[in-house]
């Protein structure tokens, strides 16, 4: 199978021009095959489906989908290999240096004491004047870098994709293939997201949705790891309560929003913040893979060593060519989103600070 695909550029338009898809394939062990599945965006949007395909097929046919059938990932719109690529930076390099030490590299840093602090607020107000105005740096590089002005931005949604893989579908196994839910085969949808929040309110409104059941998890994370006990879960120790392991943590936080802890053997030399800690675990909880050493590297921190936290969240500048950094995930956000009428209609840092 061609490794890349030209599908118009826009369905509706066919003099707009043709964009090029690029996929992998890990092939099915047994004959006669089932068929073909297709990976949409696996771990979300922004995901790499052709690496996935090639390094991750092995699993997905042994593990979920069956020896018999034909794995195919690509890359959407925008990203990977896929053209137009989103190259809102020059460089991978540009966009580490534009991220460094601000709330888009080391996360929102919470006040210990949002109500009583008459400071607490304006903390809050000036981290989201920092990030809306990198929001809006970060728009006009697109429309600064990119070969088309950013125009190509506009084909880069989640309809434009859902596309994308029934025009393939029929390339690849022939005009009848069931892709669309009014002549489906099977398939297989999965993920946290409200899809009615997804298309109807603002991307900055999602969040409503998405975090109501964090402090759940949380606690679902803080037990587990005290019945793992202390050789799989660090933060453990023999008198462990959920509430007295929480409170630990928390006061770890609290303190290092007054005092951020130096990091000078981080393979980039950077400090720690409570926004940088409350990252790492957050992300942590999302993947219980990596439970374990999500609590060693929280446990070590606690202890005076925030490196192997540091190590995490700071972009290696040495990190996988696959890594390329840009602004995938953006493109797809800024189109499925309900969009803003006009920049008035934007939502201030006062009003994401009281929001949060």
């Amino acid at each position: 199978m061609t490794p890349f695909y030209s599908v118009p550029l826009d369905y509706f338009n066919a003099s707009a021009g043709t964009a090029t898809i690029a996929l992998g394939k890990y092939k099915a062990l047994t004959s006669p095959k089932k068929g073909t599945v297709f990976l949409g965006a696996v771990r979300g949007p922004g995901d790499l489906g052709q690496l996935l395909a090639i390094d991750a097929g092995e699993f997905f046919s042994s593990m979920r989908v069956g020896t018999d059938y034909d794995i195919i990932g690509f890359d959407h719109r925008g990203m990977g290999s896929t053209t137009p690529t989103v190259t809102c930076f020059k460089s991978r390099e540009e966009k580490d240096v534009f991220y460094r030490n601000t709330v888009f590299e080391l996360g929102y840093t919470q006040p210990p004491n949002v109500t009583e602090d008459p400071f607490a607020r304006l903390d809050l107000v000036l981290q989201y004047r920092q990030a809306t105005s990198m929001f809006e740096t970060q728009a006009k590089l697109c429309a600064l870098n990119m070969p088309d002005g950013g125009a190509s931005l506009k084909y880069m949604g989640t309809p434009t994709v859902a596309r994308d893989i029934d025009y393939m579908s029929k390339m690849i196994t022939g005009p009848d293939t069931p892709m669309f839910p009014d002549r489906v085969g099977r398939v297989v949808i999965d993920g946290v997201a409200d899809p009615i929040s997804w298309t109807t309110k603002h991307s900055y409104e999602w969040m409503d949705g998405w975090l109501n059941q964090t402090e759940a998890d949380y606690d679902w994370f803080l037990r587990a790891c005290i019945q793992a006990g202390p050789t799989k879960c660090a933060l453990a120790t023999g008198d462990n309560t959920i509430e007295g392991l929480k409170a630990e943590i928390q006061a770890f936080l609290d303190h290092l929003y007054y005092h951020p802890m130096a990091s000078p053997n981080s393979t980039t030399p950077a400090y720690l913040t409570s926004g940088a800690a409350r990252a790492s675990l957050f992300l942590g909880i999302l993947r219980p893979r990596t439970w374990s050493p999500i609590a060693e590297s929280l446990k070590k921190a606690m202890n005076g060593d925030p490196t192997a936290i540091m190590n995490d969240l700071v972009p290696d500048p040495s990190r996988p060519v696959a890594d390329k950094g840009d602004l995938y995930r953006y493109a797809v956000t800024c189109l499925d989103a309900l969009p803003f009428d006009d920049p008035s209609t934007w939502p201030t840092a006062e009003q994401l600070a009281t929001k949060l």
